[in-house]
Order: structure tokens, then sequence, then C-alpha cells
């Protein structure tokens, strides 16, 4: 099904605009030569081929959440996480529960036939993958709000159904994969939002950081920050060239104060994720 898009008057009226005050703001400087073109190089050139359907014998199932990676030495290779669902929930009757599962779907030839691998555990949500080195890959996820990975060793050819688990009160689970050829090159980086309780038994919302040395068959005691009593949801972690780990993260307001915006912060670890600079 298409679904056309209608440009109002009011939206043609602003590009119209936003068009000449470039023009106005560009022309000089190209009539006086200070721009120039410069042809596209073969690096430059993106090219795109036709939508292929992922076969994955999914045909009565609904696919949620997908999130694909793709191997930077091979770009042949491709892992991708979903959830499959076999039945959708309904909010208003808490007796017909959704029912669904987990999977990783590998391809070795750009997308055109794929391996699917169905993890054991039910009401999975949340999927997250990263392509590491020496042909590793992983997956992370929730089974309810407990975050777990999975590792292949092969690519994502096979996978081992036994997880290590990073306890309950998750969610969003990603990956940060650091590529450089730094101190911390090859460190595997699992990266959540946790809710836990403090000395008063009352909820506290967290950024929980947990590092791997190893591709993710073990993980290190988890770091976590928590530089406020607001609620707060961490985002997808980032990698700087020089190791750097950069973690960002917001707050958000109550809902007592709706006209102010949420905060977003960024901390940094330049230690491999053991400990994170004060948010800015």
């Amino acid at each position: 099904m298409e679904f056309p898009i209608r440009t109002t008057r009011i939206a043609q009226l602003a590009k119209l605009a936003f068009a000449c005050v470039a023009c106005e703001c560009l022309w000089p400087a190209y009539a006086a030569g200070s721009i120039q073109h410069q042809p596209a190089s073969t690096d430059s050139i993106i090219k795109v081929a036709i939508d292929r359907p992922v076969e994955i014998n999914a045909s009565r199932l609904a696919t949620v959440e997908p999130q694909l990676a793709a191997d930077s030495r091979d770009p042949n290779h491709l892992v991708a996480g979903v959830i499959l669902v076999s039945k959708m929930g309904d909010p208003r009757d808490p007796e017909f529960k959704s029912e669904s599962i987990c999977a990783a779907l590998t391809s070795f030839d750009g997308g055109q036939t794929w391996i699917r691998h169905d993890f054991p555990a039910r009401g999975r949500g949340d999927p997250w993958v990263a392509l590491l080195a020496n042909n590793r890959a992983i997956l992370v996820g929730l089974v309810g709000s407990e975050l777990v990975a999975y590792r292949s060793t092969d690519g994502g050819k096979t996978w081992n159904d036994t997880p290590v688990s990073f306890g309950r009160g998750h969610d969003h689970g990603t990956i940060g994969s650091d590529t450089t050829t730094g101190i911390f090159g090859g460190n595997v980086y699992v990266v959540s939002h946790q809710t836990t309780k403090d000395s008063d038994g009352k909820d506290r919302d967290g950024v929980f950081v947990a590092r791997s040395s190893n591709g993710g068959e073990t993980f290190d005691p988890p770091t976590r920050i928590s530089p406020s009593n607001l609620p707060t949801f961490a985002d997808n972690p980032v990698i700087l060239s020089d190791g750097a780990l950069v973690v960002p993260f917001v707050n958000f307001t109550r809902l007592s104060a709706p006209d102010r915006p949420d905060l977003v912060w960024t901390s940094i670890s330049t230690n491999g994720g053991r400990t994170f600079s004060v948010p800015r």
C-alpha cells in the first residue's frame, strides 16, 4: 500500500523561501569563485540496488524492531536482530497476552539469502547486534526486563543459546564496539538504562555500562551513571577515534513541568568504561 505525501501550501512557501535565502547567501561567493565544484570520487558515490524482500520463512509472523549491522571488512556480511511476533497482545485484555521471540538473521551474500536463528526465550524485545573482530558477533535483548547477551563465534552462522545475563530492570540495551588500534581496541560495551532501588527503597534510574575484552564471552562488573533523581533514558554509545567511549542519555522532566524540555547529556570515559566524566 502506498501513502501519498501531500505538501501544504505553507510547506511549499517555506521551501521556496529557504531556496531563495540559500541562493542569496551562496550566489555572491559562487560568482566570486570562492566555491569550487569538486568532482565526486568513487569513494563518495553511494550505489543503491533494487529493493529485495528478506526471505526468512516468517510469512505468518510480524517482524518488529529490526536492527542491522554490516561488516566493515566484508560488505556482503550482514547480521540483524528482530522480534518475531506470533500473537499480538491486547492491553484491554490482560488474559490475551502477546507471544514473541527474538531471532538473529545472517547473510553472507549481501542480503540475497538469510540464515535465521530463533532464540529459545519467550517475550523477547529490543534486539541489538554488532559484528566484532575475529568473525564474532553479539546480540543483546530483553527477556521481560532482564538484559541478556548471546554470542556467535562464526559470524552469525550459529549462536550460543546460553546467554550472559546483566540482571533485571533494564530497557533499550545497545552495543558499542571499539574498532580502534588503541589499548582498548576490541572492547565491547553494552549500554542500557536500568532502574534499581536506592537505600530508601525508591526507584532510581541510571545508565548501565558493562565492558567485555574477550568478544562478549564475559563482562567486567558494570559501571553505573546516576547523576540525578530524574527519570533517565540511555541512548546509543559512540567510540571515538582515540578510543574514548561517549555515552549519551536523556533526563525526562516531571509531568508537573510540561513546559520544560528534556535534558540531554553526554558522559565520556577515557579508561575503557571504568569511570566516566561529569555529565555535560
